[in-house]
């Protein structure tokens, strides 16, 4: 059951079929929006994924429920897997 101290280390890859054009517009707009979320204390840490198009993060949302919308709200949500 999650809490208040409850965090998520979500693991995001970018999915094979995201064309090229996304790749190239939208990490700055998702970049902008995780740092707001870092700011807020609802992303702790952040990290590239060496060799890979992706990140890891470790997210203290309290919930499943805050941790879905923390991510629904991503503008790279159809492009990425998790």
């Amino acid at each position: 059951m999650a809490g208040k101290d409850t965090k998520f280390l979500v693991i995001e890859k970018v999915r094979p079929e995201t064309p090229v054009d996304v790749l190239f517009k939208l990490p700055l707009a998702q970049m902008g929006y995780l740092d707001r979320m870092r700011g807020e204390g609802k992303v702790e840490e952040l990290y590239h994924m060496i060799g890979r198009q992706g990140i890891a993060m470790i997210c203290d949302v309290g919930s499943h429920e805050g941790l879905s919308r923390l991510l629904s709200r991503d503008q790279r949500l159809f492009h990425m897997k998790r």
